[in-house]
């Protein structure tokens, strides 16, 4: 049988897990291996980018907290670090650096440009996270930070989306919870406005705008980088690799797929190396 010691990924999350009344913020990613990439790859195909991460980080997430990671708990993630995680999954796919082509918003031309994911910037959870108190229309309500979940919702409410976004991030109002029913409607359309930025005040954030300056005319400009994109290869591909593997060493499907991904890539490299693909 083949044994490989893994190396285990912890980050802190920029806000946390809240559960029973505690934040949890800790979490740890599974050993990147065939098993954990066949998953992604067989798991994240959702057309819904939020469903999509759900059922990503279900696969490469071990833990959050002391707790196993579930997809309830990941849905239930605030949108931030959702996209803390995904961006440092992408490190653990990709490798930490990488380029980028964009097309200069002044001269119109293609340029590259080069970032590492791990200085990308967050800001963490105020300290009421993940919740925000305010006082609407003689009343003391409650909200809580979106999740993912909530984004999920909105995909599939459509044009009611924004009213249905915030009667689920609603608590309660005056201490009652469930809040009574209507209240959202309710309220005027500047307290609509002063709950979003409530709740973004004490959310957390990732800083998606980069400053790139194009090598052709000098223009400085901000370019968006989406934290939820990386390459993964393809099933395809991944069984190919298992099955030059079984054949040349007659090892099993789970034992290749359980190899760490490292490894799995030197013993091919080895048998380019014996067919004299290269030096």
């Amino acid at each position: 049988m083949i044994r490989a010691e893994m190396k285990t990924l912890e980050v802190e999350l920029p806000g946390g897990a809240w559960k029973a009344g505690r934040l949890f913020r800790r979490a740890r990613f599974y050993p990147l291996n065939g098993q954990v990439e066949l998953a992604i790859l067989e798991k994240g195909k959702r057309d819904d980018i939020p469903g999509r991460v759900t059922d990503i980080l279900d696969c490469a997430l071990e833990k959050i907290g002391e707790e196993q990671a579930d997809c309830e708990t990941i849905a239930d993630l605030c949108v931030a670090d959702r996209q803390y995680l995904m961006l440092h999954l992408g490190i653990l796919l990709e490798g930490d650096h990488v380029w980028l082509t964009r097309q200069c918003l002044d001269c119109g031309t293609a340029f590259d440009f080069s970032i590492r994911r791990s200085s990308l910037p967050a800001k963490e959870a105020g300290k009421d996270f993940p919740f925000a108190a305010l006082s609407l229309s003689g009343s003391e309500a409650l909200f809580r930070v979106p999740s993912g979940a909530d984004q999920a919702a909105m995909v599939v409410e459509g044009e009611d989306a924004v009213q249905s976004f915030l009667e689920r991030c609603l608590v309660s109002v005056d201490g009652e919870s469930p809040p009574p029913p209507g209240f959202i409607v309710s309220l005027s359309e500047k307290e609509k406005e002063l709950i979003e930025e409530a709740l973004e005040a004490v959310s957390p954030a990732l800083t998606t705008g980069l400053l790139a300056r194009c090598p052709e005319c000098d223009h400085e400009q901000v370019v968006k980088f989406d934290p939820y994109a990386f390459r993964t290869a393809s099933r395809e591909s991944l069984l190919r690799d298992v099955h030059i593997l079984a054949s040349t060493y007659h090892w099993g499907e789970q034992e290749i797929l359980a190899l760490p991904r490292e490894r799995r890539h030197h013993y091919l490299r080895l048998i380019d190396r014996s067919r004299g693909l290269y030096g």
